[in-house]
């Protein structure tokens, strides 16, 4: 979905959780196996969860209407 763009997005989001952080809690969701580079990347002074996400260009299984 992001294709290049993907690792400059993932700095901006850092960058910004880590102002963030700065001032108040902050807490960010990762998928599992991508929690220590989330925290490596935001810092001590954020919050790194993980949480399995579904893949959004699947439909939802969920029932409709």
């Amino acid at each position: 979905m992001w294709g290049d763009e993907l690792p400059s997005l993932r700095e901006d989001i850092a960058r910004i959780a880590r102002a963030v952080g700065e001032y108040e809690a902050v807490v960010m969701m990762a998928r599992p196996e991508q929690v220590a580079a989330a925290q490596r990347a935001v810092g001590s002074q954020v919050e790194v969860i993980p949480l399995e996400v579904d893949d959004p260009g699947r439909p939802s299984r969920g029932r409709s209407g």
